[in-house]
C-alpha cells in the first residue's frame, strides 16, 4: 500500500453485523453540482442502487432485528447540505421497505424527528488542499470523539434492544474519512494519498465485548484508538 494511492470505494458498505453488534458506515457525500447545490442525478441514482443493494441482503427477520440511525455532518453552507440530502436518500428507502413489509418504523429510529440527526463533531470545511498536518490530526481527533460517542450509544442502546443489530449511517465528507484512515486506523504518512469515492465509505463492526474493527474496501483492519475502548466497567455497577 505504501507509496500508491489508495481509493476508498463503495465495497464496504453492505451488511455486516450479527445480533448484539453495531455498524456504524461512515459514507462520503454523492456528487453534486457546485452551481446548482445539489446532488446530480447520476449520482442520486448511484446512492439508490447502493441503499437497496444493502438491504436487499435483509430477509424479514433481519429486518425485525435491525435498527437504523441516520446521522449527517452540519456544513458551512446552510443552502445546501451534500451530507444530510445523501443520507436522507438511504432513510427514505429503508423508511418505505419497512412500510411495504408492514414492519414498526420504530426500527429506523430518527422518524421522531422531522430529518437526519445532524452534527458538527466532523463539521464539513472542505481542508484538504489547504490543511496541514496539524489540522489532519484535529479532524482525526474530532473522528476519535466521535466514535467514542456512538460507541457509548451503541452499548447503551444494545441493553435496551438485546438480541438487536444497530445501523447508523453516517453522511460526511472527505476530509473526515481520510483523516481517520490515515491517522487512526492505517497510521499512513502525510504524503500518502487517500482518496474516496463519492458515495463510497468505510465501516466500522461494534462486536459484542465492545471490540472495533473497521472494514476499508472489504479488507479488516484492528482499530488501535485512544476511544476505542467502550467504557463497560464504568457502566456496569
Amino acid at each position: 500500500m505504501e507509496n500508491q494511492p489508495l481509493t476508498i470505494t463503495t465495497l464496504a458498505i453492505t451488511p455486516q453485523i450479527n445480533n448484539n453488534q453495531t455498524q456504524i458506515i461512515f459514507q462520503r457525500h454523492c456528487n453534486y453540482d457546485r452551481n446548482l447545490r445539489k446532488l446530480l442525478p447520476e449520482s442520486k441514482k448511484i446512492q439508490k442502487e447502493l441503499v437497496k443493494a444493502y438491504i436487499s441482503n435483509l430477509d424479514r427477520k433481519d429486518l425485525e432485528n435491525t435498527y437504523f440511525l441516520f446521522t449527517s455532518s452540519t456544513e458551512q453552507n446552510k443552502d445546501f447540505n451534500r451530507c444530510l440530502d445523501t443520507t436522507n436518500i438511504a432513510m427514505e428507502i429503508i423508511k418505505k421497505l419497512y412500510q411495504k413489509k408492514n414492519l414498526s418504523l420504530d426500527h429506523v429510529i430518527n422518524l421522531g424527528q422531522t430529518s437526519t440527526y445532524k452534527t458538527n463533531i466532523h463539521e464539513s470545511k472542505d481542508l484538504e488542499e489547504k490543511s496541514n498536518g496539524e489540522e489532519k490530526e484535529q479532524i482525526a481527533d474530532r473522528a476519535i470523539h466521535y466514535i467514542n460517542l456512538l460507541q457509548r450509544y451503541a452499548y447503551y442502546f444494545h441493553i435496551k434492544h438485546p438480541n438487536s443489530k444497530l445501523i447508523i449511517w453516517n453522511g460526511t465528507n472527505y476530509d473526515f474519512i481520510s483523516a481517520l484512515i490515515k491517522q487512526r486506523i492505517l497510521n499512513l504518512e502525510n504524503q500518502d494519498i487517500v482518496n474516496v469515492q463519492n458515495c463510497g465509505g468505510i465501516s466500522l463492526i461494534i462486536d459484542e465485548s465492545g471490540e472495533i474493527t473497521a472494514n476499508i474496501n472489504d479488507n479488516i483492519f484492528p482499530i488501535n484508538l485512544q476511544y476505542n475502548k467502550p467504557h463497560q466497567k464504568q457502566y456496569q455497577k
